[in-house]
């Protein structure tokens, strides 16, 4: 995934990393071996659960990485990157026994890019993964990255979660819309569609990228948004995502409260039923404070959802019912932009 410079899939060289209780003062060392034990107990735990992805695109072999997950009845499934098996004519997933077996491919999701796969012989195996929403996670705490770097099956990385927030435009459709993780565990080429975990050893996200290039922050897809992704591409082999037909921005201050002001719609006063500076303050009853939570809501829902909004319009408090739609490569590019674009490897 060449990303003009600043994103690259082709992972940074993975180095070791040293573990510290603070920046400040001198360095608690019984957090440093209380944290030490706990990295320890995840991997012994979790690392059974990953899995090495093998590709074939013609003459090119590709190595990155997955982890396994409990689909409906019981059945293991496997999660990684759209990018890692996007074009691959054959595609293998080697298990920490050192077994290596074709996989099927379940479903695909470009716009997120993730992708669920099935052992091709049905094989079912104990050790998964379990899901927690990343919201729970602070600035600062650990993270653990797990993969495949440079076909080193079974590699672990440690590092902090860095920040949240945005990455830079034309990378993903999702980027409009998807509030990322970005940690400072140093991972290597083969870590797209790991695992990265908290001490508790659940998933709170899947490696995307690295920005910035080799040595920058890595990118990672919040768990959130992949568990809703992979249930439905579970169950329909696919995953829809929702546009409300509009862009928003924050507006600081509405008779002393924070409102969302919509920036553009669709057609002008169009499908939307939204016009050029209304101000939405609440989506089905529920205060709405910033444009990034508008932005997210409307991506998680399905499409077809129903919002009834309360909002401002030139002085008067009114309310919108609209019908959400299904966001597509056409939508974004006519909201986003014409040269907006969906960017992998």
């Amino acid at each position: 995934m060449a990303m003009d410079g600043r994103w690259h899939t082709k992972l940074g060289t993975l180095l070791p990393v040293a573990l510290w209780a603070g920046a400040c003062g001198p360095p608690n060392h019984s957090v440093q071996r209380s944290a030490k034990a706990a990295i320890a107990d995840v991997a012994d735990t979790a690392l059974p659960a990953v899995v090495g992805i093998h590709t074939s695109k013609g003459a090119i072999q590709g190595s990155a990485a997955g982890f396994l997950f409990r689909g409906k009845g019981g059945a293991t499934l496997i999660a990684t990157n759209h990018h890692v098996i996007w074009g691959a004519s054959a595609i293998a997933a080697e298990t920490s026994d050192g077994e290596s077996e074709p996989v099927d491919i379940v479903g695909v999701d470009p716009e997120v890019d993730l992708a669920v796969l099935r052992f091709h012989s049905g094989r079912s195996l104990s050790h998964v993964l379990s899901f927690q929403e990343e919201e729970t996670l602070r600035v600062g705490d650990w993270l653990i990255s797990m993969g495949s770097p440079g076909g080193v099956l079974n590699a672990v990385t440690v590092g902090v979660l860095s920040a949240r927030g945005r990455v830079p435009h034309g990378t993903f459709v999702a980027e409009s819309f998807v509030d990322y993780l970005f940690t400072d565990a140093l991972v290597g080429p083969g870590n797209s569609g790991g695992p990265v975990l908290d001490l508790k050893g659940y998933v709170v996200g899947v490696n995307a990228a690295v920005l910035g290039g080799e040595g920058g922050l890595g990118v990672v897809i919040p768990s959130r948004l992949v568990e809703r992704v992979v249930r439905a591409l579970e169950r329909n082999g696919a995953c829809a995502h929702s546009s409300a037909g509009v862009l928003v921005a924050d507006e600081p201050a509405l008779a002393g409260n924070a409102a969302i002001r919509v920036t553009w719609s669709d057609s002008g006063e169009g499908t939307s039923g939204l016009h050029k500076g209304d101000r939405i303050l609440k989506i089905n009853g529920d205060r709405v404070w910033r444009a990034r939570e508008f932005e997210w809501r409307e991506f998680m829902a399905e499409p077809g959802t129903k919002w009834v909004l309360e909002m401002m319009r030139e002085g008067q408090r009114i309310s919108v019912t609209l019908i959400l739609r299904r966001i597509s490569q056409e939508i974004f590019a006519q909201e986003h932009g014409a040269g907006a674009q969906t960017r992998r490897e």
